[in-house]
Order: structure tokens, then C-alpha cells, then sequence
């Protein structure tokens, strides 16, 4: 969990975060507002498509069906479309605490479901093969 002792009943932002590992430049004396994130989840985002899709294409999930197909995504924003990636607190957006997660995870200690797509970041093969999807050369497991 990102925020241990966080209250559904409250608001909570967890988009700049260790869990995410994305915490990129941050002044000493910040004033809390926009960062620079080295890494967006991908639940709420702007992408001016005439700047970044026509540039370095669309996400691409086959490498990745949960956070790593945006982590790449950012990478490629940055470091071939040399754009910025900006952080900015007044957006506000409700997401539902990892409803979908929650299901997968409801599906028992060592779900396969749970574990593919939440830890290994994975298709299964099925899936994967009706999609037409590769496996990443990096995914040894």
C-alpha cells in the first residue's frame, strides 16, 4: 500500500511517491506546487497529441500491462521526445484505491491472475498470443 494509515473518507494524493520511485527534482525550499516527476501513473495524464503522439507513438502495453508501459513511456517522452513531464497538485481526480487490483488480489494468496499482473507485470500466454504480444526479452520469469 502506498499510504499506510490513509482514510478512504479523506483525500489522499499518491501520484509523487517512493512506492512509485519517481520523485525527480525537488527544490530544497519547495512551495508545493508543480515538480518534475521522472515517472506519471498512468490513471490521469495530459498528452498533447500533436506534440508527443505523432512524435513517439501511443503506449504500448505489450511490454507491459500495468506501471511498466508508462514508465517507458515517460522515459521515451523525455529522453527522444525532450519534453518535461510536470506534476501539478490542483488537478484533481478520484480513483477508486486499485478497485480492479482488489478483485485480483480477492482471488486468493498466490493468485496467478494477481500475481502476472501486479508483480510480474505480465500477459498471460493466452492473452498475450490473441493480442499478438511478445514477451519482454528482459522477462526471464
Amino acid at each position: 500500500m502506498m499510504v499506510p494509515f490513509a482514510s478512504e473518507d479523506y483525500d489522499c494524493d499518491v501520484n509523487i511517491s517512493a512506492h512509485h520511485r519517481n520523485i525527480a527534482r525537488v527544490p530544497v525550499f519547495h512551495n508545493g506546487k508543480n515538480l518534475e516527476p521522472s515517472f506519471a501513473p498512468f490513471f490521469a495524464v495530459y498528452i498533447q497529441r500533436d506534440l508527443m503522439i505523432a512524435r513517439i507513438g501511443v503506449l504500448d502495453a505489450e511490454y507491459g500491462r500495468h506501471y511498466r508501459s508508462d514508465r517507458v513511456y515517460c522515459d521515451m517522452a523525455r529522453n527522444v521526445g525532450g519534453k518535461k513531464i510536470y506534476y501539478v497538485p490542483e488537478a484533481f481526480v478520484i480513483h477508486k484505491l486499485q478497485k480492479a487490483t482488489d478483485c485480483l488480489r480477492e482471488m486468493g494468496p498466490g493468485s496467478k491472475e494477481f500475481e502476472l499482473m501486479f508483480t510480474r507485470n505480465q500477459w498471460d500466454k493466452e492473452t498475450a498470443a490473441q493480442l499478438g504480444f511478445r514477451s519482454a526479452p528482459w522477462d526471464t520469469l
